[in-house]
């Protein structure tokens, strides 16, 4: 029985222990998808504002609307740190994505790895309420046999005594 009760008490805290996890990953996976959202969003009306920009000027428009090498080198340069800008939050979109992902696993993991332990306890809890009653029932028929026992251990005595009082010449044949 008090292995079942420490199986219990263990199986209690485990539970407990996967229940903050549980909420700790929910938030986090709010703050992801979150960031996700924004990400997204960001990235997309990059890449619009890129299409729409990379069809209305081409390379000779931009060599010719520049006011000097030194404009279209800043041109150049400005065009360069867009595409990497772009990139990089692009790369940002596909850590988040794997990350978001990653906790959304982790977290069903944990909550199925909670329901068997809820299992369990509850399993746990019925194992103990048997070893209870089959404890109770030791003892009650342990109590019945020791009264019957306790009467016989008297009638030896009894018979006993009257044996030796009969061999000492004190006493004499009763029949019980």
């Amino acid at each position: 029985m008090q292995v079942t009760t420490l199986k219990i008490e263990e199986t209690n805290l485990k539970i407990e222990k996967l229940k903050r996890e549980i909420v700790d990953l929910a938030t986090r996976i709010e703050r992801i998808g979150t960031t996700l959202d924004t990400l997204s969003e960001v990235l997309l009306r990059r890449i619009v504002q890129t299409y729409k920009y990379s069809n209305a000027i081409s390379t000779i428009d931009l060599l010719f609307s520049s006011h000097g090498f030194a404009d279209l080198i800043e041109r150049l340069k400005y065009i360069q740190t867009a595409q990497a800008y772009d990139k990089q939050k692009l790369y940002e979109l596909q850590a988040t994505k794997l990350a978001y992902n990653d906790q959304k696993q982790d977290k069903q993991t944990r909550q199925t790895e909670a329901e068997k332990l809820n299992k369990d306890l509850e399993n746990y809890k019925s194992q103990l309420t048997q070893q209870k009653q089959s404890k109770a029932d030791l003892l009650k028929v342990t109590q019945n046999n020791e009264a019957i026992y306790q009467d016989k251990i008297r009638l030896a005595q009894e018979e006993q005594n009257a044996i030796l009082a009969i061999l000492s010449g004190q006493g004499h044949e009763v029949t019980i």
